[in-house]
Order: structure tokens, then C-alpha cells, then sequence
């Protein structure tokens, strides 16, 4: 990210997360009464109800101010679909849930993650339709409420509005999933179709290092292949107050990932430099050991950094050479045996050429001239050490572009790209004229990813409530079996939180831009 343009996205977090995420195994949990089981992922860990109202409303049910029944004509699939009509003398929402009693709930499972998702048309007019899940307790009362994003259906043809996902309460007894329409007027009619409520195993499987690369792949040390889904954890790069808690590394595992990114300063970390804070190291340690000790990777990356050991802490175009090399020697040295740690070089290059990139040299930024230091002697930095560890290098021009001197000299060596098509604010008033097509960025990488291994270490939207373009990136890297790692986690505030709650004894619960990712992690 870069933050010399957006400095108020990454802050310290203070938050505590609890453990959340897992999955339903076969036969745990019960369907949905009125939806029938249609299919078992290979991944015995999902199973998935779906309904087509082909014989009837099962236990549907219309919303207040709402009539609902079954329509032949037009159906997404099958012989049925569910109408809904606003029933009412003014506008309004208009709906339906699948539960109106808890004889025909869903029964979750606590800590599990749940997906719904349906296909919505307008009779008439098109109006924002949404899917949403709501976990009740035994008492009937809402533990928790989670509403998917909203997607204007239409006339013209069937709509799916992005997944909804969530995670089950502690205690919570029944789910019912429910499909709404905002703002519809007397009279208006809306159509429902193929609703789908799928239930998958969480956590994630122990990577077992040490690791390297062959071709174009991560293997374990079994000479398995290993593909990265994981988080970005800000916190450790700017500031002595910010901190990474081992809530934070539970709670990633528990709602799947196998990797995180570590942002690091390197001005806290070095004693020379005059912002060194002697808790950085025991604060590094403790996050090492918290991710790792749990079959996790932990990338450590150089984030921040000064040039001159007192000057101004940040991102630039390229680290200063002579602390960078202290830098990375003392690192390297201190996690080298740790099998489960990760190296990257630097965080965003940027205005610097491709030789520059690679070897370093002399530039000047905003009126000052220093020495850099470049990839290939950073990861020189790093193997005199012994380390054999991963090393990851991010692309020229803020992590856009594989650079044409790649890849450097050496091995186990990953390459990262970074894609923000909305680096600082979301449409409309990002200027990009593709805002939601990553593909912008990738199409620099495509004949880098048939020869190395790929990470996109960074990626994010400045949208919390928009998961569109976080869809678009997971579905573009898992096609290409990319690693990935969304920023950010695990703070709820902010510009690029994917994390809507988190307090102790409570189920985490993604925002709408973390939703893609909370269902795209495969489970343990």
C-alpha cells in the first residue's frame, strides 16, 4: 500500500479478535427446510442445500408488507420460482426467509461459516436486492444479523448479488436465510430462484516447512505444493505503540489462512536509528511464534524505513543501503531456522528504473539523494546469513510490474505483486477507468507466472462495504494458482478493514469487501 498517498490506511490496531471459523463437515448441520441437497463438493468438507421452488414455497415465508408465492414463469432453473409483491399502500422492503419457526431452521454450528447466495429478477422495476442470514438463539432473539452486498436486479434477466458470509455465534440455535428488495413500490413484484446455503470446514491446513520453490511452484517439505491464502496484519511498521496479538494469528487461522504479512519498520527495529524501540523485536518475536506455532507462514516485510538514521519514517522508492544491509543481516540471522518464516525485500518500489530496482544506486526524492539498496543485494543480505528461507521480491512501480532485470540470482526465491486499481478513494471518485478490473496490473505478469511462483502479497479496495473487485482478484489468482494475501486484517475501522467484529467470545465477522476471502479459504 502505499502510504505516502494514503496515510490513514494502515494505524495501530487495538483490537482483540476472537477465535472464529470452521466448517460443517458431512452431515453436521441441518438444510434448510424447503431446500432439498443437490451436491456435494469434492471437498468433503462442503455441503450444500439448494432450493428451486419447483413444487412449492416449502418453508418460505413472506416478509411483513410482502405476499409471496409460487410463480411457472420466468425461473432461473426448474419449474418454480418464488414471487414476492409488496403488499403494502407505500414503499418499502420486500422479502421472504426461509424460517418462520425453529422447527425449520438451519442448525449451525458454532464458530462455522455459512454462504448463501440466489438469483433475483424484477418483474418490473429493478430495485437493490440483498441476501442476508440471521443467526437467532434458542430464545428466539438475533445473536447476529449479516447482510450480503446489494445488486440491482432487472427485467431483462436473472441476477446472482455476491455471496453472503458469515460465521455461527456460540449461541446461536437457528439460522434463516432471507432474500429482501429495498424500496419497493404497492404493488411491485420481484422474483427469487435457486437459493443456496453452503457450509464448509474452516481453519486451515499446517504448512510443513521448510519450504522451497521448483519451477513455478511452492513446494512443502514433503515436495508437496503449497499455494499462500492469507492476510496482511499492519501494526509493527509505523509506530513503538502498535502491536500484532495473538488473538490477531487465532483468529486468521480460524477463518482459514495459512499465511500472513507482517509489515515491519525498520527505524523501530535498528538501534542506531533514532525512532528504535527496544519492544520491537520481543513484539516480532511474539507474532513469529504465534503464527507459526500455528502451521502458519509469517512473511516479514521491510515496510517503513528512514533514510539517514533520523529522518523521515516511511515508505520511498527504494531502503537506504547502509541500514537496510544491518537490516536484513539481523533479521535473517534471528528467524533463519524458524522453517515457517518468510522474507520480503521491500514493500513498493517505485520511481526508481529496472537496473535501480535490481542492483540499487544513487537517486533523489523529494530533494534528497541517497544510496539504495537493490533487490538482488538485499537477498544477498539475507543468504550470507545462512538463511535458505523464502525470499520474496515485489515488482517495480508500487508492485505493478515484473521488472525486465528479474529475476534475480539465486534460489527460493518467490516474486509479489501488489494490485490497488483504487489506491486512495473508491468510485466515483477514483479516476480509474476500470476500477474493478485487476487484469490491468496482471497482464505484466503472465509470462513471469508460467517460470516463477506468484504472490499477490498485497490487494485491497478503499470500500470496506464492496467486495466486487476483491472477487475479481481471488477469482483471477486462484485461475492462476497464484498465493495471495488481502490487506488487511484485524482492525474494523479504517479505509481497507475486512473485518466487521471481532470482540472476545464472539464470532469474527467479515465486511463486505473480507467476504470473498472468508469463503475462498479451502478449510482444514
Amino acid at each position: 500500500m502505499n502510504l505516502l498517498s494514503c496515510s490513514g490506511a494502515k494505524r495501530r490496531r487495538s483490537v482483540t479478535l476472537a477465535a472464529a471459523a470452521a466448517l460443517v463437515s458431512a452431515g453436521i448441520g441441518m438444510p434448510v427446510a424447503g431446500m432439498v441437497a443437490t451436491a456435494r463438493a469434492a471437498d468433503s468438507s462442503t455441503v450444500a442445500t439448494t432450493t428451486t421452488f419447483d413444487s412449492g414455497l416449502g418453508s418460505w415465508t413472506a416478509k411483513t408488507g410482502t405476499a409471496a408465492q409460487r410463480v411457472t414463469s420466468p425461473t432461473q432453473s426448474g419449474t418454480g420460482a418464488l414471487e414476492v409483491t409488496n403488499s403494502t399502500q407505500s414503499a418499502g422492503e420486500v422479502g421472504a426467509v426461509s424460517a418462520t419457526k425453529a422447527a425449520d431452521c438451519t442448525t449451525p454450528v458454532a464458530g462455522y461459516r455459512y454462504t448463501a447466495r440466489a438469483w433475483v429478477r424484477a418483474v418490473t422495476t429493478g430495485r437493490l436486492a440483498s441476501v442476508a442470514m440471521s443467526f437467532n438463539n434458542a430464545q428466539g432473539a438475533v445473536v447476529a444479523r449479516i447482510v450480503g452486498q446489494q445488486a440491482q436486479d432487472s427485467n431483462s434477466g436473472w441476477l446472482q448479488p455476491l455471496d453472503t458470509v458469515a460465521v455461527a455465534p456460540a449461541n446461536a440455535t437457528c439460522l434463516i436465510v432471507g432474500v429482501t428488495f429495498a424500496g419497493a413500490a404497492k404493488g411491485e413484484r420481484h422474483l427469487v430462484d435457486t437459493i443456496s446455503l453452503t457450509s464448509a470446514r474452516g481453519g486451515s491446513k499446517n504448512v510443513v516447512g521448510p519450504l522451497r520453490t521448483s519451477g513455478n511452484q511452492v513446494l512443502d517439505k514433503n515436495g508437496l505444493p503449497v499455494i499462500f491464502r492469507g492476510v496482511n496484519i499492519p501494526g509493527l511498521e509505523g509506530n513503538s505503540d502498535g502491536e500484532v496479538t495473538d488473538a490477531d494469528a487465532a483468529g486468521t487461522k480460524a477463518w482459514g489462512a495459512n499465511f500472513v504479512r507482517l509489515p515491519l519498520g525498520e527505524h523501530l527495529w535498528l538501534s542506531q536509528n533514532c525512532y528504535y524501540d527496544p519492544n520491537e523485536m520481543p513484539k516480532v518475536d511474539a507474532a513469529v511464534q504465534s503464527i507459526t506455532s500455528r502451521g502458519m507462514v509469517a512473511m516479514l516485510d521491510l515496510h517503513w524505513h528512514t533514510v539517514g538514521n533520523c529522518g523521515h519514517a516511511g515508505q520511498w522508492p527504494m531502503p537506504e543501503y547502509a541500514q537496510t544491509m544491518t537490516f536484513w543481516k539481523q533479521v535473517a540471522a534471528r528467524y533463519k531456522t524458524n522453517p515457517l518464516v518468510a522474507f520480503d525485500l521491500y514493500n513498493e518500489p517505485h520511481d526508481v528504473a529496472d537496473d535501480q530496482w535490481r542492483n540499487g544506486g544513487t537517486i533523489t526524492w523529494k530533494g534528497i539523494t541517497y544510496r539504495t539498496a537493490g533487490m538482488q543485494e538485499m537477498y544477498d543480505a539475507v543468504r550470507s546469513t545462512g538463511a535458505t528461507n523464502l525470499v520474496m521480491a515485489t515488482g517495480r512501480s508500487w508492485g505493478n510490474i515484473f521488472p525486465k532485470t528479474a529475476p534475480l540470482t539465486g534460489t527460493n526465491i518467490v516474486y509479489a505483486i501488489h494490485a490497488y486499481t483504487c489506491p486512495e478513494v473508491a468510485p466515483p471518485k477514483c479516476t480509474n477507468a476500470a476500477p474493478y478490473d485487476p487484469s490491468q496490473f496482471f497482464k505484466y505478469w503472465t509470462t513471469a507466472e508460467t517460470t516463477y511462483p506468484i504472490i499477490l502479497s498485497e490487494f485491497g479496495w478503499p470500500n470496506p462495504d464492496d467486495g466486487l473487485y476483491i472477487q475479481n482478484v481471488i477469482t483471477y489468482a486462484e485461475a492462476h494458482k497464484w498465493s495471495w494475501s488481502i490487506y488487511s486484517c484485524c482492525e474494523t475501522w479504517g479505509w481497507f478493514p475486512i473485518v466487521a467484529s471481532n470482540k472476545a467470545g464472539s464470532a469474527w465477522q467479515a465486511r463486505l469487501a473480507g467476504m470473498p476471502a472468508l469463503r475462498a479459504f479451502p478449510g482444514a
